[in-house]
């Protein structure tokens, strides 16, 4: 299968994912995120002194939609735990969102 081009990762997108996927301390959560030894090349980068590798879009395509699946599975299991019962039934869905309404 052909690899997918995808745009080049500007400075601006580089900032809005790292604190949007890391935090505060983004640069050092995203270099060991993307397997890098320091967050240098991501100031380098972030400043606009060098273009970002190609490969980092994907990546960080890939970590946000990891990161949303995981906090869906969150969002599920708080919503629909029981008082202990991680099972829901189908039948009391309806009152279960009526509740939280």
């Amino acid at each position: 299968m052909g690899k997918t081009a995808f745009p080049a990762l500007s400075a601006a997108e580089l900032t809005e994912a790292g604190q949007a996927l890391f935090g505060p301390h983004w640069r050092q959560e995203m270099a060991l995120a993307l397997g890098l030894d320091d967050d240098a090349l991501i100031g380098e980068v972030e400043s606009g002194r060098l273009p970002a590798p190609p490969e980092w879009r994907a990546q960080l395509v890939a970590i946000a939609q990891d990161c949303a699946l995981r906090a869906m599975e969150v969002a599920s299991t708080l919503l629909w735990q029981d008082g202990g019962s991680s099972s829901r039934s189908e039948s009391d869905a309806p009152l279960r969102a009526a509740q939280l309404a």
